[in-house]
């Protein structure tokens, strides 16, 4: 695929987003404003050129990101199903938290009624379903790994709040389970049970592996492999779940999170944030909101688990934000301290 720069009138025909799929004759195609539907058209001909050979189709919708665009009869459908939940609008948000106060924007969405972020879910849903027909249509789907995940959890604090992740705790651009827990449905028939549920903690570190195995059953994973197959794991549910699971996040993020790493292992996770030099420890089992932080009385754990995260973190030589010598710290705005 031929790629180049878009120009400004790319960017005025797609809003903040450019037009990803840039090709010798995409000047004799139909342009689209919401930019997904494009991308499915374009899988749609992949698969239909490729389904006498094995291929690797990887379908990354604009969906659900803003700017928040959709057909419009699809917003007007929801802004109706918003109005006859006749919530006020007073009561869609929250700012209930230390760190909102620094931004005006920073708040917490309590109810899902965005008409738009609805609307996108929506017709993301129907374009997925034109691939999955696809597949059937062309006799594939039996012999077809379909992977549906997404990057990061909703944006639910910041950029104009568009969705709530309750009962878990923030959102996107955050360590907290709102910000990394995310949907991950698999189908491939004959290997994976329809309509089953699974409760195991996994990564996408995890879906190279699984894919790897699945084009090959005789691969075996090579030492700077870090993600396992995923049906592997669901053979060995009581070991994998024991197994630590590291995220590495060393900046600011947009939506109101700080330079932090975070590690989970069994029911335990431990988020270590930068600024302060501090710890927060929760049982997710128990408490996967996250509202009873348990460093203080529960040191043993906290402690062993710290010191796991920074030896993953050394191994890997993982970037670390750096102090801003020229930081004068507003007594006004300081938040409260952390454990350490």
């Amino acid at each position: 695929m031929e790629q180049r720069r878009p120009d400004r009138k790319d960017q005025r025909q797609h809003g903040r987003l450019f037009h990803a799929l840039r090709q010798p004759d995409a000047h004799r195609r139909p342009r689209w404003r919401i930019p997904y539907r494009p991308l499915t058209a374009e899988s749609l001909q992949f698969i239909e050129e490729h389904k006498q050979q094995p291929f690797l189709l990887f379908y990354s919708l604009y969906a659900v990101h803003n700017p928040l665009q959709a057909p419009k009869p699809l917003i007007a459908k929801y802004a109706a199903r918003q109005k006859a939940l006749g919530i006020p609008a007073n009561d869609r948000f929250a700012k209930d938290e230390d760190w909102m106060r620094h931004e005006s924007g920073w708040r917490r969405r309590r109810v899902q009624d965005h008409p738009a972020y609805a609307a996108m879910i929506e017709n993301m849903d129907w374009n997925i379903g034109r691939l999955i027909d696809k597949l059937r249509a062309s006799g594939l789907d039996s012999n077809t790994l379909v992977i549906f995940t997404s990057d990061n959890g909703g944006l639910s604090t910041a950029e104009g709040s568009p969705t709530t992740n309750a009962p878990l705790r923030a959102g996107k651009g955050w360590l907290y389970e709102g910000g990394i827990r995310v949907p991950l449905i698999v189908y491939w028939k004959g290997r994976a049970e329809a309509g089953a549920v699974s409760e195991l903690p996994v990564n996408s570190a995890d879906l190279f592996t699984t894919i790897a195995k699945a084009i090959n059953a005789r691969n075996r994973k090579g030492t700077g492999i870090d993600g396992e197959d995923l049906f592997e794991l669901l053979t060995r549910p009581g070991a994998s779940k024991s197994r630590p699971l590291f995220w590495h996040y060393p900046h600011y993020s947009n939506q109101g999170g700080r330079p932090g790493a975070a590690i989970r292992e069994g029911a335990f996770k431990l988020v270590y944030h930068y600024e302060e030099d501090a710890i927060e420890l929760f049982n997710i089992d128990a408490d996967i909101a996250e509202k009873k932080d348990l460093a203080t009385t529960h040191r043993r754990i906290a402690g062993r688990l710290k010191r796991k995260l920074f030896q993953w973190l050394d191994a890997h030589r993982a970037a670390r934000p750096a102090k801003n010598p020229g930081y004068v710290a507003n007594p006004a705005s300081a938040a409260k301290p952390l454990p350490k």
